[in-house]
């Protein structure tokens, strides 16, 4: 009989002791969905604000200072976040649409680096590879962040570093991550395709950036520098998806 009661209990702090196990693995998993969830959102209000802003600019360039509105061959996105416009004009609104965007832009990249190695859990390279990828990337993150606080027309000097530190630190990032997803049985490599074209397009734009003299190269940094960043913020986007969707299957 006392036989019977123990097996009876042992039984029953197994089914509970598996249930617990279960919640902490399903709320897990969902703090992992979260996270990715977040950099996904991250990146659609950089998207979604980032025209608005354009449209509330109250022109002018360093070129032209009686350009009116934003010229997409001369004006900076780095300009959306003056306080005072170029043209003499407060563009607050702009200012204001911009650089909330763009802080928020890079404090919900975080989330993204924290849980990028999560995919690779159990595999031994390609977690070493998204690791050192996310370091750099919660530096690049903030960088975003620093941008954001350093208006252009207040701060010059500080602003053009953490731009320029922005763009030189993504490319590491896009080198380990795409080794860690391409020595992974989890990842499907096709997506690495995603960073592979983050790669080129962040190198030929480096290449530019670096170059001095003419104007011809002048114009193909304003011009490369709009096309990097929406760049980065669609390939942010898909990798988040991406990520969101691996963690719920494996986890599954």
């Amino acid at each position: 009989m006392e036989t019977t009661h123990n097996r009876s209990y042992e039984m029953m702090t197994n089914q509970e002791n598996y249930g617990k196990v279960t919640i902490q693995m399903q709320s897990k998993r969902n703090w992992y969905d979260v996270l990715f969830t977040l950099s996904a959102f991250g990146m659609i209000q950089a998207l979604v604000l980032l025209p608005v802003s354009i449209i509330a600019y109250t022109g002018g360039s360093a070129v032209d200072p009686d350009s009116p509105g934003f010229s997409l061959l001369h004006n900076f996105l780095s300009d959306l976040g003056r306080v005072v416009a170029y043209s003499g004009n407060s563009n607050l609104i702009s200012s204001l649409i911009f650089n909330t965007s763009l802080f928020f832009t890079g404090v919900l990249l975080i989330p993204y680096f924290i849980a990028h190695p999560k995919i690779f859990q159990g595999t031994r390279e390609p977690l070493w590879f998204s690791i050192f990828g996310s370091v750099i990337g919660v530096i690049f993150a903030l960088t975003f962040v620093g941008g954001a606080l350093t208006p252009s027309d207040l701060f010059m000097e500080t602003h053009l570093m953490f731009g320029a530190l922005a763009f030189i630190s993504g490319l590491p990032i896009v080198v380990f991550h795409t080794f860690a997803i391409l020595s992974s049985p989890i990842y499907p490599n096709r997506y690495a395709a995603i960073y592979i074209a983050l790669g080129v397009v962040l190198s030929i734009f480096l290449y530019s950036m670096f170059q001095t003299g003419t104007s011809e190269i002048s114009l193909v940094v304003t011009i490369g520098q709009k096309f990097v960043v929406v760049s980065i913020m669609l390939c942010f986007l898909l990798q988040s998806l991406v990520g969101k969707k691996i963690v719920n299957a494996s986890d599954s």
